[in-house]
């Protein structure tokens, strides 16, 4: 049987298509599509990431992606979940005589309802005490008002305003996964691999979903904005908008 990378890549060269083609059509970086038509599994992300990616080639090229998927997995089987278990042992009952039994709890209720009577009796006490003070503190104190300060957020931030589309630029420093959308339309979505280089337009507003915050650094209409987190940190939504910038972790 003809391996995976072999059938996705004759298939696609049946088609008459480039790389290229295929990359901007299903938003799958060229360089993870030459790993799976080479076989290099071992080089792309999680077996999630990997399942994905052959289901939206596969299709593509008019594929079943079934066989596919579970081609690869006969191969990269996911790693079983480790699961505790505690056994638990019984602990002996001790046989005590009914009498005994009674009788101690029946002492220690005593006990405990004296010295719940006489706690009571103290806080009540304190409690009056405390009043009393608290009332002629108040009528000699003057209340001071509070100055609330408004808050800002620190995962928004202001840029210098720009005019025109927006024009975002991202270098990938290191490896890393990346979603790009605009206008609520899917402009890529797989890996970014060290030293690429890609450039996404929009019109005011663009949405980002990036797997590895350290990797990659932003520019924006020619302004740097730098990494927006830490080597390994995962920011869930970045909006980017003419005026701003909104950081969701």
């Amino acid at each position: 049987m003809k391996s995976i990378g072999k059938i996705l890549k004759k298939t696609r060269e049946k088609k008459g298509l480039s790389l290229e083609e295929v990359a901007s059509q299903t938003k799958i970086h060229h360089s993870v599509l030459k790993n799976l038509e080479d076989d290099n599994f071992h080089l792309l992300p999680s077996p999630a990431y990997v399942k994905g990616f052959l289901k939206r080639y596969g299709e593509y090229l008019g594929l079943q992606s079934g066989p596919l998927i579970e081609e690869y997995l006969s191969t990269h089987p996911p790693e079983p979940e480790q699961v505790l278990v505690l056994k638990g042992e019984k602990i002996p009952r001790l046989r005590l005589d009914k009498f005994i039994v009674v009788g101690s709890l029946s002492a220690v209720l005593i006990i405990i309802l004296i010295s719940g009577f006489f706690a009571i009796r103290g806080v009540l006490s304190r409690k009056s005490a405390r009043s009393k003070d608290a009332e002629q503190a108040a009528s000699s104190a003057k209340v001071k008002p509070v100055e609330v300060k408004k808050i800002l957020s620190p995962s928004v931030r202001s840029v210098k305003k720009v005019s025109g589309p927006l024009r975002l630029e991202v270098f990938a420093e290191k490896d890393g996964w990346l979603e790009v959308r605009c206008n609520g339309k899917l402009l890529f979505q797989g890996m970014l691999f060290q030293g690429d280089r890609e450039v996404w337009q929009g019109e005011d507003k663009i949405r980002l979903r990036i797997g590895n915050a350290g990797a990659f650094k932003l520019n924006l209409n020619g302004n740097s904005l730098g990494k927006l987190g830490k080597e390994g940190e995962v920011l869930k939504e970045v909006i980017l908008t003419k005026e701003s910038i909104k950081v969701n972790r």
